[in-house]
């Protein structure tokens, strides 16, 4: 039963559909099937726990059903028209743009046609990276770096000629910032929440408060 306070359901029922980071993760992955709120992180948890704060909302939270209804769907989901058609009932609120990008030494003025003709071992991915996980199949004998300070320094020693990178979650380190260009985005995903459609409040509250988020700067600490 869903609580009421002053014309607004008070309890959210949030579901998600998958872990993927750093847009919703469990801090400890010792724990299992323990689905309370605080026990996860990353960007959709700082966003739904500042609705939750500011509007007064408590948090139910489950793995997806597709026999249930909820107010929130969360879990990396990246807009696309089967969401549309198979989360009919559901409305996409988009928080965040994802981009992919390659990076090389500004001398060189490479552009992406020059990129994709370039061999596997010219291009450096880092470890864990959205890049990585996306791209990697299709360049199986590229270097995989577990730094960015390792993974720069090859560029800069021209041991690579390429970075393949999450735009938003690659820091550049300020010492290479002027020997480092952007080359070009090669691949964008936007990614957002499903809300039930029939939650016009809260819809509404959710974009005030992405709104105001840097999400930049929370990216920082989440790494």
């Amino acid at each position: 039963m869903i609580s009421q306070g002053n014309g607004i359901n008070k309890i959210l029922n949030i579901a998600y559909l998958n872990q993927k980071y750093p847009y919703f993760f469990i801090k400890d992955p010792n724990i299992i099937n323990n689905y309370k709120w605080d026990n996860f992180n990353g960007l959709e948890y700082v966003v739904l726990n500042n609705v939750a704060s500011e509007y007064g909302f408590s948090i139910n939270l489950e793995l997806y059903e597709k026999s249930k209804t909820y107010d929130i769907i969360i879990g990396g989901l990246i807009y696309s028209k089967q969401i549309e058609y198979i989360f009919h009932l559901y409305d996409f609120i988009g928080y965040f743009e994802d981009s992919i990008v390659v990076l090389g030494l500004s001398k060189n003025n490479y552009d992406l046609e020059t990129f994709k003709s370039s061999k596997d071992e010219e291009i450096g991915f880092l470890m864990y990276s959205y890049s990585y996980y996306l791209l990697k199949q299709y360049f199986p004998k590229s270097k995989i770096y577990a730094y960015e300070d390792d993974i720069l320094k090859d560029l800069i020693n021209s041991k690579i000629q390429y970075i393949v990178a999450d735009k938003n979650y690659f820091i550049i380190p300020q010492i290479y910032k002027q020997q480092i260009k952007l080359l070009g985005e090669i691949y964008k995903e936007i990614y957002g929440f499903l809300v039930l459609k029939s939650r016009a409040d809260l819809k509404n509250i959710i974009q005030k408060v992405i709104s105001k988020l840097d999400f930049k700067e929370t990216l920082k600490w989440l790494k």
